[in-house]
């Protein structure tokens, strides 16, 4: 005659339904860090971006109030203590590191903030 045990049943349901849970949170806690992770570089990616956008400006207070010859380069961080940077590069328009049609001059400015580099050029 079998005897019905029962005992060990609701154990393993226990085990079972824990370890679904566990699963869960751990697949929701590794979705959550990549999320923030990418949310962490989209803004250093702004930052690199203002940093071009800073040589630029810089490049056109040199050019249009400084009246600094064409073609320069410069690079420069701000303020000293983090590792936001931009370099430039001016150069008149019928220099060959510009694109066609460049009527008076374009600016190359690259950005960066850590490990983040982002670019802007401009032409006129």
């Amino acid at each position: 005659m079998l005897k019905n045990n029962k005992k060990g049943v609701s154990l393993v349901i226990a085990i079972v339904i824990l370890s679904v849970l566990l699963a869960a949170a751990l697949g929701l806690g590794t979705i959550i860090l990549f999320q923030a992770r990418v949310i962490k570089e989209a803004g250093d990616s702004v930052v690199a971006f203002c940093a071009a956008d800073s040589g630029v400006e810089d490049a056109l207070y040199r050019i249009y109030v400084q009246n600094e010859n064409l073609p320069f380069n410069v690079s420069s961080c701000f303020p000293e203590n983090t590792r936001i940077c931009y370099q430039i590069n001016a150069y008149s328009g019928s220099d060959t590191h510009c694109p066609p049609n460049t009527h008076i001059f374009c600016l190359n400015s690259i950005g960066s903030f850590l490990s983040i580099r982002r670019a802007i050029q401009t032409r006129y």
